[in-house]
């Protein structure tokens, strides 16, 4: 059923149950807690209109006051309800039956499979060891004589990582094709491998800090939800992968059945005395030391600038970020973030001294975000929207478009 419906119905039963008296019906729907479905809401809201006297009784004898102008029981009615709605879904926690195995909700979409082609200076003789291929030996000859000799095969993207060049084809054909064009000059190496999707990852945050270790985390996790541990007992896998005790929180990572039981759970899990909320954990890989996306500073052999100074997350300059003195003393007027000061695009230049490489609303963290969103078994369409919309939130609080 949808919102439209579900409003339209409401309205005519307004109309019957309060004498012509109607309240707002979609914005109340609209400011409902989102834990339970809209068929749920509708009826609950229902029910509570047909028992609208009752409510108004139970009103008096609370700490609402009324005073001689609103004693009419429609008008009552139409000054409470909005507050005795969300008092009564918000306590409401439905929770369907968790199966042992849950079907997805979809067949999970699977990705291509990756080809590459790993190119190096071909030594003049056997003997002889292969030759690194330098930034400059990239950037002014491999690169251009590759353009040449591939011109008419599609290259998906190439790069250059510890003085071997990798080219990216999206079909083994290409491959092919790219590996006999080149195997006289150069070394060749192709590669076709099946890309593999990654395991889920959860938040829990607020995390008692009597719990101290992984193993104990893991633990009560396993004995306080009984779910859970059924599912682990059938070899189903979770493991914590990370806990902060300064900061009270932990990551796990989950098989995507037990995902969709927590999920099916109100994105709940039971720790310690309370009730904890988890969400997706979706990290976006980060190099701080030059602020490029897809490896971290500690595999520095994968970075294009390991072999020149640092790029600051902060203003873009030529240091480490720890040692920005802009940053500091809260210089924000000389933020600057060092992808999109290098872009391509016109906007992200434009847009680059609006915020730093680190923010989580920079063009090029929403699109290596969404990157892992893709790799991540079992991410939902809802997840994704989630982040987008929260992302424009964002954007738009802070006046960014």
């Amino acid at each position: 059923m949808d919102i439209k419906t579900m409003t339209d119905e409401l309205e005519n039963f307004n109309k019957k149950a309060l004498k012509g008296k109607t309240i707002e019906s979609a914005k109340l729907l609209a400011d409902l807690t989102s834990n339970n479905s809209r068929e749920l809401l509708f009826n609950v809201v229902k029910d509570l209109y047909a028992f609208s006297k009752k409510a108004v009784t139970l009103i008096k004898t609370s700490d609402v006051k009324t005073t001689g102008q609103d004693q009419n029981l429609e008008d009552i009615l139409k000054r409470v309800m909005p507050g005795l709605l969300k008092d009564t879904l918000t306590s409401l926690s439905p929770v369907p039956p968790v199966q042992a195995h849950p079907e997805p909700a979809q067949e999970e979409k699977l990705l291509p499979d990756m080809h590459t082609l790993t190119v190096q200076i071909k030594p003049e003789s056997d003997e002889d060891e292969v030759k690194p291929i330098s930034e400059d030996d990239w950037v002014n000859v491999v690169k251009r004589d590759l353009k040449g000799s591939l011109k008419a095969i599609p290259v998906q993207k190439a790069s250059l990582s510890a003085g071997t060049a990798t080219l990216r084809f999206s079909s083994k054909g290409d491959l092919a094709k790219a590996e006999q064009a080149l195997t006289i000059k150069y070394k060749v190496v192709p590669k076709s491998e099946e890309q593999k999707k990654l395991d889920p990852k959860l938040t829990i945050s607020n995390i008692d800090p009597d719990i101290t270790t992984k193993e104990q985390l893991q633990e009560e996790l396993l004995d306080e939800n009984e779910y859970i541990r059924d599912l682990v007992d059938g070899s189903e896998q979770m493991r914590i992968v990370f806990l902060d005790e300064k900061k009270h929180f932990a990551v796990l990572q989950v098989s995507t059945v037990i995902r969709e039981a927590i999920r099916r759970n109100n994105d709940r899990v039971h720790l310690g005395l309370q009730i904890h909320p988890v969400r997706d954990r979706i990290h976006a890989v980060q190099c701080y030391h030059c602020q490029e996306f897809g490896h971290t500073a500690k595999s520095l052999i994968y970075c294009k600038s390991k072999d020149s100074g640092a790029t600051c997350s902060f203003c873009a300059g030529d240091h480490a970020s720890k040692d920005c003195q802009n940053k500091k003393n809260n210089r924000t007027n000389k933020i600057k973030c060092a992808n999109c000061a290098k872009s391509k695009g016109t906007v992200e230049r434009n847009a680059a001294t609006t915020h730093k490489a680190s923010d989580s609303w920079c063009p090029f963290h929403v699109r290596e975000t969404e990157k892992m969103m893709a790799r991540t078994k079992g991410c939902t369409e809802q997840t994704k929207n989630l982040y987008r919309q929260r992302i424009q939130d964002l954007r738009t609080k802070l006046g960014r478009r």
